[in-house]
């Protein structure tokens, strides 16, 4: 099991990360430096974590964990590398106020126009959820990942837009009964894939979040069988793919071609 450190400036911040998430990591909880984070300059901040991980490792003896920092309703994800990653639906800083292309928008293509409710079943950092609310569209979500939904939900609850505030997200995966049940249910026009692979190029990560985001997801190595399974609600399903990979399964009934990335439509 993982380890990750968890450092608050609350007590109610604090066994709200610890309750959630110790079932999947081995937890150690602290209160947070008096010398406040985000008041510092981004060199002592560094100076800040790169002390503190390397307490940990030596605390430890491991190279692996997590560290979780929350100040003033923000959450900051740090690895034993350094790398760091922020989810705030309110910034734009990992894309989050994307404009659409107008009709040359390759997401929107292949969604359609007649489509109104979207499922994104691997919603990740939630980038692309949060563009199709933003163009209107009833979106719920799903993401497997605890760390990565714990992050999800506390910017939610941080965000100041409405569309965020009511936005569904779940957490579970194609495998749980839930999902079935969610799906069945309700009545999408669209499932909505984006399963992250190594070739994966596009992103509005930087290097930093991207190693990070890696190192904490993985690949979806179960992607096809993922596919196979939502094929088989009889619904459109819209899976986001690298330009020059094979296809997950037979040869789509359509594409959207970028210069990067292409949207597969079953």
């Amino acid at each position: 099991m993982k380890s990750i450190f968890i450092e608050t400036d609350t007590l109610e911040s604090q066994l709200k990360a610890k309750d959630f998430l110790r079932p999947f990591f081995e937890i150690q909880c602290f209160s947070i430096n008096l010398n406040s984070i985000t008041q510092q300059t981004d060199s002592m901040s560094k100076r800040y974590f790169k002390k503190k991980i390397e307490e940990f490792k030596k605390q430890t003896q491991k190279d692996n964990f997590f560290y979780l920092i929350h100040e003033k309703d923000k959450w900051i994800l740090l690895d034993e590398e350094q790398n760091s990653l922020m989810i705030d639906f309110d910034e734009d800083h990992l894309n989050y106020r994307r404009k659409s292309a107008g009709k040359n928008d390759l997401l929107l293509k292949a969604i359609g126009k007649k489509s109104e409710n979207i499922l994104d079943v691997s919603c990740g950092l939630g980038i692309d959820s949060v563009f199709l609310l933003g163009q209107g569209f009833t979106v719920e979500s799903f993401e497997r990942n605890p760390l990565v939904y714990f992050l999800l939900e506390q910017a939610k609850t941080s965000s100041s837009r409405n569309e965020i505030k009511s936005w569904p997200i779940y957490f579970l995966d194609s495998q749980s009964d839930s999902f079935d049940e969610i799906v069945k249910q309700k009545n999408f026009d669209v499932i909505y894939f984006d399963p992250m692979f190594p070739e994966k190029k596009k992103t509005a990560l930087s290097k930093q979040e991207m190693q990070l985001f890696k190192n904490l997801v993985g690949s979806d190595e179960d992607a096809i069988e993922i596919l196979k399974r939502l094929l088989m609600y009889g619904k459109k399903v819209v899976v986001k793919r690298p330009l020059r990979s094979e296809y997950l399964l037979e040869k789509p009934k359509m594409t959207f071609e970028g210069n990067s990335i292409r949207f597969e439509v079953y």
